[in-house]
């Protein structure tokens, strides 16, 4: 018996015991919240044992078994419906972003792998027309959008990837898009958002600052928001990266993704994860802006004072809850 409340600790407890003795199960107290939860399913996925757990205020009565999938499925609400990511939505986003992505395939690295001693591959998202992987889970969640939704114009922040995603995807599907980056994003990156057709206001230091008028002016124009993680039909759109990459190295033991806000890693893991569990999913993040790392240790969403990184895309203060939990089952 564990106190869920103790986050990554719970789960560091549970893998001393398992190699002193055989455990049969383990139940969790204390569970109250979607990054406690992700304990649990971190210690499903590592340990292989299955995970009973009582909420808080509840007794050994209340005694219930945890269902990770179902856990994992049920985080985001979207719509009045939920949303969840699924095998066959990852197909679809799969083939539907291949109408507005090159072909990235693998390149060998002879450098990486001689300082290694593994064979490592490159994944060159950036030779994307919009410069990063972004445009795959913009365009598929604007596919998902109504007509009406479309037609009230889309918005959203970003450091500048996502909003070339967002103003290139949106100029396809012929929707009007606002753009909110914050004000020290590279000058390349803005004309080029602005380029797509969109409009572009700067605001803030960093995107966190960004977020947060973005969303001051979707709700004072009815915009359609588009999120640039916190969204698992986003994710899903950026999942198609592990399709390709399981599709043309069947053998892959391990990949490596970067993290800012987590909506990558997000998709990325779960679709590794369905295609083959024995991929090691690891997430890579600026020692300034460890956003994500907080999270985990904490058990819980954690806010940073500062995000201070020169790689712009990864500036972000704080994950969302469910890119946290995902991350806590999924990735290293």
């Amino acid at each position: 018996m564990l106190d869920a409340t103790t986050g990554q600790n719970a789960l560091a407890q549970a893998k001393e015991f398992n190699e002193v003795t055989d455990i049969t199960g383990i139940v969790l107290t204390k569970m109250d919240g979607t990054a406690k939860g992700g304990i649990a399913v971190a210690i499903q996925s590592e340990l292989g044992i299955p995970v009973k757990y009582i909420g808080v205020g509840e007794t050994i009565d209340d005694l219930q078994k945890f269902d990770s999938e179902e856990f994992v499925n049920a985080l985001v609400l979207q719509r009045g419906r939920k949303t969840m990511m699924t095998l066959e939505k990852f197909e679809e986003a799969s083939e539907l972003v291949k109408k507005v992505t090159n072909p990235t395939k693998l390149i060998y690295s002879e450098y990486l792998s001689a300082q290694t001693g593994a064979k490592v591959y490159l994944k060159p998202e950036n030779m994307q027309r919009t410069g990063a992987y972004k445009v795959r889970g913009a365009y598929y969640k604007i596919s998902t959008l109504t007509d009406e939704e479309r037609s009230r114009g889309l918005i959203t922040a970003s450091a500048g990837n996502h909003a070339q995603g967002v103003a290139f995807a949106a100029r396809e599907f012929g929707c009007k898009a606002t753009i909110v980056m914050p004000t020290v994003t590279p000058l390349i990156k803005v004309n080029r958002t602005k380029s797509f057709g969109a409009d572009v206001v700067l605001h803030g230091d960093v995107y966190d600052d960004a977020y947060a008028y973005a969303c001051k002016l979707a709700e004072e124009n009815g915009y359609t928001f588009v999120h640039p993680f916190n969204d698992l039909d986003v994710a899903t759109g950026q999942g198609s990266i592990a399709m390709e990459i399981v599709q043309e190295l069947p053998t892959v033991d391990y990949i490596l993704v970067p993290i800012g806000g987590g909506g990558l890693i997000t998709g990325v893991s779960t679709l590794a994860k369905m295609l083959n569990p024995k991929i090691k999913v690891i997430g890579v993040e600026p020692a300034g802006a460890a956003s994500m790392t907080a999270a985990l240790k904490a058990g819980e969403v954690v806010e940073l004072d500062s995000a201070n990184t020169i790689a712009d895309g990864t500036a972000v203060k704080g994950s969302r809850r469910s890119e946290s939990a995902v991350c806590s089952g999924k990735c290293r």
